[in-house]
């Protein structure tokens, strides 16, 4: 892989390490949120919601914007939109800001996947993407896993507005990291002519709409599995098992750099493998 691709992988990596970091920021904070804000469970509870209802209604929209107008440049946006709410929340740390944020912030998290998938694929080497997307993944499970000890440090020890200020700063450095680097991206794609092979079209978008019906089911379930032990293990060990703060938050940050590194060894296998979409016989490795 060349040095402009590195740069690349390096560039959206960090991005996803942000966005991870800032979807972990409230629930990393949220058995402190309660006596700070003034309000309940219920209501933070409310404002996450907020964040996963916007973030989900503006995916496809926000796709379609990035094959429009640029992926670096919805990206750049992204991070802007969601470090500027976080910057907000420092300042005022009230219940009604935190769901105005939370939708803002969840619009800009919508931004990301699209964004980076796009230029990974346009940018990364067919036969490097699975190492690709693993170290694309593998960045966002650190974002998640070094939340919960970073702003749980700085809320204890200075306070939460201090936690939000740091979410809201690393952003920002992520963003004047892409500024500086630019936003050229190698092209390792070919455009196929629209003429070409139409006669396989109705099969191949037969395929692909199984496959993504299939993908969108897998996504589901993996969400629903993991989502839960993210975003509330911590508050559950404290309230009902009175495991002390700092210990929840390092359990949670054991279980999340866990699932990264597999993340990275199942990159390795997807480079060795083909057929990923197939059952039974069809697997194989190559060595």
């Amino acid at each position: 892989m060349t040095v402009a691709r590195r740069g690349l992988l390096a560039q959206i990596s960090s991005a996803h390490l942000v966005s991870h970091f800032h979807i972990m920021t409230i629930p990393a904070l949220l058995p402190l949120l309660p006596k700070v804000m003034g309000i309940s469970y219920v209501d933070l509870g409310m404002a996450i919601g907020v964040f996963n209802i916007a973030s989900a209604v503006v995916q496809a929209p926000l796709g379609y914007a990035v094959d429009r107008y640029g992926a670096m440049r919805l990206l750049m946006l992204g991070l802007a939109l969601g470090s500027g709410n976080f910057l907000i929340l420092a300042v005022h740390p009230a219940f009604g800001m935190l769901v105005v944020a939370m939708a803002l912030a969840g619009i800009a998290n919508g931004v990301y996947h699209p964004a980076n998938y796009a230029l990974l694929a346009r940018g990364i080497p067919q036969d490097k993407m699975g190492r690709a997307f693993s170290i694309h993944t593998f960045a966002g499970y650190l974002g998640t896993g070094l939340a919960p000890l970073i702003l749980v440090w700085l809320a204890t020890t200075i306070d939460v507005r201090a936690a939000f200020a740091a979410s809201a700063g690393l952003g920002l450095l992520v963003l004047l990291l892409l500024i500086a680097r630019g936003a050229s991206v190698p092209v390792t794609s070919t455009i196929t002519k629209v003429a070409e092979k139409k006669s396989a079209e109705p099969k191949v978008r037969l395929v692909a709409g199984g496959s993504i019906a299939i993908l969108i089911v897998f996504f589901l379930l993996l969400s629903l599995s993991s989502g839960a032990i993210e975003k509330f293990s911590v508050a559950a060990l404290v309230a009902d098992f009175e495991v002390s703060l700092s210990t929840a938050n390092l359990a949670l940050t054991a279980f999340l750099i866990s699932s990264a590194f597999g993340v990275l060894a199942g990159g390795i296998l997807a480079d060795r493998t083909i057929r990923h979409g197939s059952y039974g016989g069809n697997w194989v490795m190559t060595v």
